[in-house]
């Protein structure tokens, strides 16, 4: 995973957060990111198990 170098010094949550809000960019570190990256890796994982199925059906 690719993590900016951080430019400022360490805030609190809070800040961070209201920060974030801003500017649309991804803090790696927060918990809704890191299940939002779970989600979508689990939906690309059954997508592709449904395609596999459908192949394997058709062979």
């Amino acid at each position: 995973m690719f993590r900016k170098k951080a430019e400022v010094p360490i805030k609190d949550n809070e800040a961070l957060k209201v920060e974030a809000a801003k500017k649309p960019v991804l803090i790696t570190t927060s918990d809704s990111f890191i299940k939002e990256g779970q989600k979508f890796s689990k939906k690309i994982s059954e997508s592709f198990r449904k395609k596999q199925v459908s192949n394997d059906k058709e062979n």
